[in-house]
C-alpha cells in the first residue's frame, strides 16, 4: 500500500517542535494545530469547507516555515554570568576552558551556562546538566540534541590534537 503524502500541518507541527515550540491540545474541532512559543499562542483552523486560517504566532511563523528558515521559538534566556553560584563548582569540575573546545578561557564575565539537554526539551536546571561555554559556542549549540553538542566538542578537540602533532 503506498504511503500517503504528509500534510503541510503535520510537517509544520514537526518544524515547530524541532525549533522549540510546544504543541498543545486543540480546544475545538476546527483547530488543526495549537502551539505555544515566545511569540505567543499559534493556531491553525480549518473550516467545514476546508479553508485554513493561520492566526497568532502561526501566522507570523508561516513565512519562515515556507522558506525553511531556522528559528528559535523560545525566549532567549538571560545568560547568568558572574552572579551564578555554580560558576566556581563548574570551574573545579570542568576546568577553565569553554566546553566546546574553542579554547576560550572562562571567567565569571565571559562564561555562559550551557544546558546539555536544553530546558526547552525538558532538561533540568541542575549542575549535572550544565557546563560553561563562551557566548558564541552557546549560541551555536542552541537547541541541538546532547549528541550533536558532544559531536561539536569532539570534532574541535580532535582538530586541536591533530594541529598539536
Amino acid at each position: 500500500m503506498p504511503r500517503q503524502k504528509r500534510d503541510e500541518i503535520e510537517i509544520f507541527t514537526d518544524w515547530i517542535v524541532a525549533n522549540g515550540g510546544e504543541k498543545l491540545a486543540p480546544t475545538n474541532r476546527y483547530e488543526l494545530l495549537r502551539f505555544k512559543c515566545h511569540l505567543g499562542i499559534g493556531i491553525v483552523y480549518q473550516s467545514e469547507k476546508g479553508k485554513r486560517t493561520w492566526s497568532g504566532a502561526a501566522k507570523e511563523l508561516r513565512e519562515s516555515f515556507a522558506k525553511n528558515k531556522p528559528v528559535r521559538l523560545t525566549p532567549i534566556a538571560f545568560k547568568r554570568r558572574h552572579d551564578d553560584k555554580r560558576f566556581p563548582a563548574l570551574i573545579v569540575r570542568d576546568g577553565d576552558r569553554c566546553f566546546y573546545g574553542c579554547g576560550t578561557v572562562m571567567t565569571s564575565e565571559t562564561a555562559t551556562i550551557e544546558h546539555l539537554c536544553s530546558r526547552t526539551h525538558g532538561g533540568p536546571d541542575h549542575i549535572a546538566n550544565v557546563v560553561l561555554s563562551c557566548d558564541a559556542c552557546n549560541k551555536l549549540a542552541g537547541h541541538l540534541s546532547i549528541s550533536e553538542k558532544i559531536s561539536i566538542r569532539e570534532k574541535r578537540l580532535f582538530q586541536c590534537l591533530r594541529e598539536a602533532v
